[in-house]
C-alpha cells in the first residue's frame, strides 16, 4: 500500500507539472488579438518560445510518426459509412469509342494522332478505310448499336482530288450529325490545290466558304470566349509564342453568322482569321481544323508539341474536341488545384521580406493559399504568434518539409569524381541522405508535438532534386510526393515515353510521385505570366508556384507581389487554392466506362475518393507500383481491403454508396 501511495503521489505531481507547463507555454496560451478593422489576428508581442519550452532533439531519427501525426487539417475527412466497404464487380469489356475515316493508301499524321490522342484520353479508336468501304450509316454505329459520338475525317487523305467521299456519303454524314447527334471533326484541312474544299461547304450548308493559305509574321493564338465547354482553361486566352519563325498553315473563310471561331490568328495585314471552328447543329456539331499539321506522335513526344506555344494549333484542336465531345468517358478530373509555396522561412514575424500577418491579409482578399517549405533544422526558431496564425487560418497556411539542414545541395550525388560538373557540391552518400530524411521527419514531428502545427509528408529538395534511389527512401517512409522545379532525378534520363509528363504526377522513377512547380521571381509582379499554368490545368495538372522571401523572390517589392498572378488564376474556371497535402490526396483521374462503372487512376499513396452521385457506384482503382517498396497492406477508411498486384499495377474494385467518400491508403513495409 505504501508503494501504491507513492505511485499516486508521483503521478499527481507529473499531471500538476504538465498543467502548469501548458498554462504557461501551451498552445491555448498563444497570444493574438483581432484588428479593429478586420478579422485578421495580429500579434500582441514578439516573444519567442523560451528555452524552458524547447525540446531537445533525439540523438536518433524518429521514424515512427503515425499518419494522424502528420495529417493536414485542410483535408476533408472520409465519410464514416461502414466498417467495411464492399468489393465491386470486375469491369465489363469496353467497346470502341471513336471512329476514324481514313485512306489506307495515304497515311497522314492526323490519322495517327487522332487515335493516339484518343488513347491518351483512355478511349478505343476504330478505323474505317474509305478506299475499300463505301460509307454507310451502319459503319457509323459502335458495337453497341449506337452512333459513335465522335467521328474523325482525315482531310489530307480523303479530300484530295478526286475526293473519296461521294455525294451520298456526304449526305450520310450530314444526317448522322443532324439527327444522330454525331460530332464530326475534319482535320487537317489545307488550302492547297490538291484539296477538295467544296466538301466543307456541302457539309455545312455553305457556312464554310473556303480555305486560304495563311501568311503571317504573328505568333499569337486567340482563343474564343464563346465556347468554354470546348476551350475550358484556354477560354479567352491569347497564347503567345516567342518563336522567330513566320507562321504558316491555312485559315478558314467562314460565314460568321453561323460559325463559331474557336482558335484564330492574324494574317500579315492584321486581319483575324479562324483556324479552328465549330458549326453547331441541333443534335451534333461539325468541327473543322485547318491549323498547322503536327508531326506524327509515333515519332514525336506529345509534350514537345503540346507545351510549345508556336505549335498551339497543331494538336490542341484535336484535344479540345475529344475532351468536349466524349465528356466523362475520357480521363479527367472535376477538381482543378493551385498552390503557392514559399521556401525556407522560419516561423518568425517578420522573416526577411515576408510578414505573415500582412501576407494573410493579401491571401484573404485575393483568395489563395500559401504552403511554407520549412527547413526542419529550424524547428526551434518559432514564434507563438505565427503558430497562432497557422492554427487559426488552416485554409490559408500549411506546412511541408524542405530537406533537413539546408547545408548546400543536401541530396546531391552519392559519389563524385574529381572532374564533376559541380565541384562545389560534395558527395552525399545514400546512407547520409537516408539519415537526413529520417532526422528531418523527426524534427518536423518535434515541431508538431510542441506547437500542434500539422504538416504533410511532402519533400521539397533544397537546391535540386535527388538521385532516383533517394525517392525510394521517401516512398518507404510514407511520403506522399516530392515537388520540385525539376522533373528528372539527378543522374537519370528523361524517358522516351510519348506521353511522359502529361499526367498530374510523374511515376516513372521508383513509382514515387514527382510534381513540377514554377519559380516566380521579383519580375513576376510587373509581368505576370500564367500561360504555363493554363496548359497544366487543361491537363488536370495542378498549377504550382514557388518563391522565396528574399530579394530574389516575388515579395521583394512588397507583400502584394503575388496578387496579380492569383487574380488571373482565379479567373480560370473552377480553380481552387489548397495546401499541397490536400492537392496530393485528391489527385486522381477518372473516366466512366460503358457498363456505368468508373475507372480511377491514383497517383499517391493516399487518396480521398468521393461518390458525388445519388446512387451507389462501382469504382475500379489502379496505381502504378514497381514493388521496390513492398506493400504491407491497403486500407479503406482504416479497414484492410483486398487488392491485386500484377504487371506493376495495383488494382482494387469497390462499391461506394451515394454521397459518400472513402480514404484509401497504401502502407509500405518498413525496411
Amino acid at each position: 500500500m505504501k508503494v501504491l501511495g507513492w505511485v499516486i503521489v508521483v503521478v499527481l505531481g507529473l499531471l500538476l507539472g504538465l498543467l502548469i507547463s501548458l498554462s504557461l507555454n501551451g498552445i491555448s496560451g498563444l497570444g493574438f488579438r483581432l484588428s479593429e478593422n478586420s478579422n485578421i489576428a495580429e500579434p500582441i508581442s514578439t516573444n519567442k518560445y523560451t528555452p524552458a519550452n524547447k525540446i531537445t532533439p533525439s540523438p536518433f531519427p524518429i521514424s515512427t510518426l503515425t499518419n494522424s501525426q502528420d495529417s493536414n487539417v485542410n483535408l476533408p475527412q472520409p465519410t464514416a459509412i461502414s466498417p467495411k466497404i464492399e468489393l465491386g464487380e470486375k469491369k465489363a469489356t469496353d467497346v470502341q469509342d471513336v471512329l476514324l475515316l481514313y485512306d489506307s493508301a495515304n497515311s497522314t499524321s492526323f490519322a495517327i494522332n487522332f487515335c493516339k490522342i484518343a488513347e491518351f484520353y483512355g478511349l478505343l479508336c476504330k478505323k474505317v478505310d474509305l478506299r475499300s468501304n463505301l460509307l454507310s450509316n451502319s459503319l457509323l454505329y459502335d458495337p453497341s448499336g449506337s452512333y459513335f459520338r465522335l467521328v474523325g475525317v482525315d482531310a489530307p487523305a480523303i479530300l484530295q482530288h478526286p475526293s473519296l467521299l461521294e455525294d451520298e456519303e456526304i449526305t450520310t454524314l450530314k444526317d448522322a450529325v443532324d439527327g444522330g447527334g454525331v460530332n464530326l471533326l475534319v482535320g487537317k484541312v489545307d488550302g492547297t490545290a490538291d484539296t477538295d474544299t467544296t466538301f466543307l461547304g456541302e457539309l455545312t450548308d455553305g457556312a464554310i466558304l473556303g480555305v486560304a493559305t495563311l501568311k503571317s509574321s504573328q505568333h499569337d493564338w486567340i482563343v474564343s470566349g464563346a465556347v468554354p465547354e470546348l476551350t475550358r482553361e484556354f477560354t479567352g486566352q491569347i497564347i503567345k509564342s516567342a518563336s522567330p519563325k513566320s507562321l504558316g498553315g491555312s485559315a478558314l473563310l467562314v460565314n460568321k453568322s453561323s460559325v463559331t471561331p474557336v482558335i484564330s490568328t492574324q494574317d500579315s495585314a492584321g486581319a483575324t482569321l479562324p483556324v479552328f471552328v465549330r458549326w453547331k447543329k441541333e443534335a451534333g456539331a461539325i468541327y473543322i481544323d485547318s491549323g498547322q499539321s503536327a508531326e506524327s506522335l509515333d515519332q514525336l513526344s506529345l509534350p514537345d508539341v503540346y507545351y510549345d506555344p508556336a505549335r498551339f494549333s497543331q494538336i490542341i484542336p484535336l484535344m479540345m474536341t475529344i475532351r468536349a465531345t466524349m465528356g466523362n468517358e475520357v480521363w479527367h478530373s472535376d477538381r482543378h488545384f493551385a498552390n503557392l509555396t514559399i521556401d525556407n522561412p522560419t516561423l518568425e514575424e517578420p522573416f526577411i521580406n515576408l510578414s505573415y500577418i500582412s501576407l494573410l491579409r493579401e491571401m484573404l482578399v485575393h483568395n489563395y493559399h500559401t504552403s511554407i517549405a520549412y527547413i526542419p533544422a529550424n524547428w526551434e526558431e518559432t514564434q507563438s504568434e505565427v503558430v497562432s496564425l497557422f492554427l487559426n487560418y488552416p485554409d490559408m497556411f500549411s506546412l511541408v518539409q524542405k530537406g533537413n539542414n539546408a547545408d548546400g545541395y543536401e541530396f546531391y550525388k552519392y559519389q563524385v569524381s574529381s572532374n564533376d560538373e559541380n565541384p562545389e557540391y560534395p558527395a552525399r552518400p545514400l546512407p547520409d541522405q537516408e539519415w537526413d530524411i529520417k532526422e528531418g521527419l523527426a524534427r518536423m514531428g518535434l515541431l508538431k508535438n510542441r506547437t500542434e502545427l500539422p504538416f504533410e509528408r511532402i519533400m521539397i529538395f533544397p537546391d535540386g532534386i535527388s538521385p532516383a534511389q533517394t525517392l525510394q527512401l521517401l516512398k518507404e517512409q510514407d511520403y506522399l510526393a516530392s515537388v520540385n522545379e525539376q522533373d528528372v532525378p539527378l543522374g537519370s534520363t528523361r524517358p522516351a515515353d510519348w506521353d511522359y509528363g502529361m499526367y498530374p504526377a510523374i511515376l516513372n522513377y521508383k513509382s514515387f510521385p514527382l510534381l513540377v512547380r514554377q519559380f516566380l521571381g521579383v519580375d513576376s509582379f510587373a509581368n505576370p505570366d500564367i500561360q504555363q499554368s493554363v496548359f497544366d490545368l487543361f491537363l488536370n495538372k495542378p498549377a504550382l508556384y514557388y518563391s522565396s522571401a528574399d530579394e530574389e523572390g516575388v515579395f521583394a517589392d512588397g507583400v502584394g507581389g503575388f496578387n496579380s498572378i492569383a487574380d488571373r488564376i482565379n479567373l480560370l474556371p473552377g480553380v481552387e487554392w489548397q495546401s499541397l497535402g490536400t492537392i496530393l490526396k485528391n489527385l486522381y483521374l477518372e473516366k466512366t466506362n460503358d457498363d456505368g462503372s468508373v475507372d480511377i487512376r491514383m497517383f499517391t499513396r493516399t487518396l480521398i475518393l468521393e461518390n458525388k452521385t445519388r446512387v451507389e457506384q462501382t469504382y475500379h482503382i489502379t496505381k502504378q507500383e514497381d514493388l521496390n517498396a513492398p506493400i504491407s497492406s491497403l486500407t479503406v477508411n482504416g479497414q484492410p481491403f483486398s487488392f491485386d498486384l500484377q504487371n506493376n499495377q495495383l488494382a482494387l474494385d469497390m462499391k461506394i454508396p451515394a454521397k459518400a467518400s472513402v480514404q484509401i491508403q497504401i502502407h509500405y513495409l518498413q525496411p
